[in-house]
């Protein structure tokens, strides 16, 4: 990840997001303010944009160093007990929907553990695809397309990818 990607995307977990503490973004076109980056979930006016960012400013509140240690201990702790943390992976693959939770749906469809040669659906977080050994970008291509699908046809609903695919 990157301060330009986290920007792009409104990154964010666990009821936060980049949106939260960004002052103004500068890109090599010009200076934004955060009402300008029209920022909402996992998108942002970058996102449609071909402009690079290269400087964000962000306005942080004070705490009390003790108390974000615990929460940024305990938030660390949150995301190795779910999360595929120990294999490698691209992160949350597919975007929350509005009434779903793509990894809920996944879930449901019977899909950890699912895979396209070593792509697979992780069997600890149903919405992270990981590497198993040398899976091409293709197998991971094949398998998020299978994954919608397969989801698709048992739920009705879409998964759009929260990972931006270029091709």
């Amino acid at each position: 990840g990157s301060v330009g990607g986290a920007v792009i995307m409104n990154a964010g977990a666990y009821g936060g997001e980049i949106s939260d503490v960004v002052e103004c973004v500068t890109t090599t076109e010009k200076q934004y303010s955060k009402e300008a980056c029209a920022f909402s979930y996992r998108h942002s006016v970058f996102s449609d944009r071909s402009e690079c960012i290269i400087n964000a400013v962000f306005r942080l509140k004070k705490g009390d160093k003790e108390m974000i240690r615990m929460k940024m201990k305990e938030l660390i702790e949150k995301r190795i007990e779910k999360q595929p943390l120990d294999q490698y992976s691209a992160g949350s693959t597919f975007k929350r929907g509005p009434d779903f939770y793509a990894s809920q749906l996944i879930n449901d469809c019977s899909l950890k553990g699912y895979h396209v040669n070593e792509a697979a659906v992780s069997t600890k977080h149903a919405g992270f695809l990981i590497n198993q050994g040398e899976a091409s970008f293709r197998d991971f291509l094949t398998l998020i397309h299978q994954v919608q699908a397969i989801v698709y046809e048992q739920t009705s609903k879409h998964l759009e990818c929260e990972i931006k695919i270029i091709e």
